[in-house]
């Protein structure tokens, strides 16, 4: 019986994997389909999961904030986690790494393709998978990967091996909490709209500086044209946050212009 399955219960493997392939390495030719992981799942990992008579869980993609609460859940509670390294995705060594700190069981695997892997990895035992997903390797591959989920779990003790191997003894615990699963999802959300909130706040706030200037540039064009108008001036402007005017030998009834049209824009002009 596998160390960690009791009362004859389905034990969870949750799976962390690439969810799909970069742009660049398609065009590259490595892969040839976005949706490759997914198919690697399907015909390979699935089954492999399966043969063990284990429980998969795929991290599927429902939305945002939500599923990254629902990860993190299955990190801390599944009895076994499947580790697909391939083409070195960060959130996949970032996910590993949660559950290596709560000292946990995981089973690495990678496909041929990913030849080179991180030194911190490099010396943990893993399976090699082929990409292709040809028919005559597919089989092969299930039974390989089944073998070695089951090692993994066998040696472990419910343990991760990366402990053992380095003899580690203090573990990341989970907060002690009776908040309800679905409140502290509604407070993921609720931050989330906060940072949405922040966000539309930054937005107005550039949207009334430009709004703003074009008051002031406004208010400067209709200076300059009744300058044109009433008398023989210049007027510099260079912040428009006053408008400074070289006064003269300026009729008064010209400056009373000015201060008028300073006053209607909002602005007190400076006139000596």
């Amino acid at each position: 019986m596998n160390k960690i399955q009791k009362n004859n219960q389905k034990i969870d493997c949750f799976v962390i994997m690439p969810i799909s392939v970069p742009e660049e390495m398609i065009k590259n030719k490595i892969y040839e389909d976005k949706n490759h992981f997914k198919l690697v799942y399907e015909h390979i990992i699935k089954p492999a999961i399966l043969e063990n008579e284990w429980k998969p869980i795929f991290p599927e993609t429902k939305g945002s904030d939500i599923i990254i609460s629902d990860i993190i859940d299955h990190l801390l509670n599944s009895e076994m986690v499947v580790c697909d390294i391939s083409i070195l995705n960060p959130n996949v060594f970032y996910e590993a790494g949660i559950r290596t700190a709560l000292n946990k069981p995981i089973a690495y695997i990678k496909d041929d393709t990913t030849v080179t892997i991180p030194f911190d990895t490099s010396g943990i035992n893993h399976e090699t998978y082929r990409n292709s997903l040809k028919v005559n390797y597919v089989k092969e591959d299930i039974n390989k990967l089944k073998d070695h989920f089951k090692n993994t779990n066998e040696k472990s003790g419910n343990e991760n091996l990366v402990w053992k191997k380095f003899g580690l003894k203090i573990k990341a615990e989970q907060p002690l909490t009776t908040e309800n699963p679905i409140d502290a999802k509604l407070d993921i959300m609720m931050e989330r709209i906060k940072g949405f909130e922040s966000t539309i706040r930054s937005s107005d706030r550039k949207s009334e500086l430009l709004r703003e200037v074009g008051h002031k540039e406004k208010m400067f064009k209709e200076l300059t044209e009744a300058c044109t108008q009433l008398s023989d001036i210049s007027i510099e402007d260079e912040f428009l946050e006053v408008a400074f005017i070289n006064f003269e030998k300026v009729p008064i009834k010209t400056l009373r212009t000015l201060r008028k049209i300073g006053n209607k824009y909002g602005y007190i002009l400076d006139i000596r």
